[in-house]
């Protein structure tokens, strides 16, 4: 018996897709056209071109109907039909149930209780009834997150709150989510961070060409591009690679900006490129993972890796994929 709170992750078998434990072992035996990561106990899978919904016993709980899917967030999810530009999205419960009918032509996840859709190329938000508690009258829109939401309006970046009053004015020309009490926001070519209030409560001690959101304490900041040679390079030996750092809340320089790429901090690691080359001059585009400290911990080796949840996390090596947990041991070595 799987217990609901067992952690599942999706693997290919020769094109066939399941489901393995964090041991590796074989939980929901590879059946399936596509499989998605679990999310409030259910998970989306493709079976003859269309996408339902299982429990972690492999159990069909909402039969697969839809064109496109979202993972359940607050215990709705965003259910898609339709194709060529013609998309229709809508909301289904945990029993598939349509709870919010397929009329959208754009919609994002549920947060604090309120999703974002777009009606007649304007964003605004329902709640969990369906309902429009925001009316549409915004370019673009992102989710809430901390109590606010970034909107765009005459192609200005403001913040909302539940009520849809306009807590801090549209002037940004990029805006982020809050994460952490802080959302990066950009105006012209710089890039800082503001509270809740709108105020400026942190502008990095130096240059940038871009900073990413915190988590757990850190934050990407990218330095610009260096000049690297390498005989792979499709600029013949020239090749402009970013410097990518992390900065602390203060805006302090805590991880020296040696990666030209990084993902955000998950379990006390971040995935990043240390770039440099190999015996015979080839420039290495290698991931691995480092902690806090900026030390490598997982050594460099994957062409791809993602961020760790529940202990583990996906990468991948040519056109396979596998897991690893947080010693950089696999669970579930590459398959396709």
């Amino acid at each position: 018996m799987v217990k609901s709170d067992a952690v599942l992750v999706p693997v290919s078998v020769n094109g066939k897709w399941g489901y393995v434990d964090a041991e590796g072992e074989m939980v929901i035996e590879p059946q399936l056209e596509y499989a998605g990561f679990f999310s409030n106990g259910l998970a989306g899978v493709k079976v003859d071109g269309k996408w339902g919904y299982i429990r972690k016993t492999g159990e069909v709980v909402i039969e697969p109907q839809f064109d496109n899917i979202e993972r359940f967030s607050e215990g709705l999810a965003c259910v898609c039909v339709g194709g060529s530009g013609d998309f229709r999205h809508g909301f289904v419960d945990m029993k598939g149930n349509l709870i919010v009918p397929l009329v959208y032509g754009g919609a994002g996840d549920f947060h604090e209780g309120l999703a974002q859709v777009e009606d007649d190329g304007r964003w605004g938000y329902i709640d969990k009834s369906g309902n429009m508690a925001i009316k549409p009258e915004y370019d673009a829109s992102l989710g809430f997150s901390e109590g606010l939401a970034a909107v765009r309006l005459k192609g200005k970046w403001g913040y909302i709150d539940a009520a849809g009053r306009l807590t801090i004015p549209p002037q940004f020309d990029d805006a982020s989510r809050f994460s952490e009490g802080l959302a990066r926001i950009r105006s012209g070519e710089r890039w800082m961070y503001i509270d809740r209030t709108g105020a400026a409560a942190l502008a990095p001690a130096c240059d940038s060409n871009g900073v990413g959101d915190f988590a757990e304490g850190l934050a990407i900041i990218n330095m610009g591009g260096v000049l690297e040679k390498g005989r792979n390079s499709t600029q013949g030996d020239q090749l402009v690679r970013s410097r990518i750092g992390f900065i602390d809340k203060q805006g302090n320089l805590v991880i020296q900006p040696r990666f030209f790429s990084a993902g955000i901090f998950s379990d006390g690691l971040a995935a990043v490129g240390p770039g440099g080359y190999d015996g015979e001059g080839h420039l290495l585009d290698k991931r691995g993972y480092i902690d806090k400290t900026g030390k490598i911990v997982i050594p460099a080796q994957f062409d791809w890796a993602g961020d760790f949840h529940e202990g583990l996390a996906l990468v991948n090596i040519g056109q396979e994929y596998g897991y690893i947990d947080g010693g950089g041991r696999y669970i579930w070595k590459p398959t396709r």
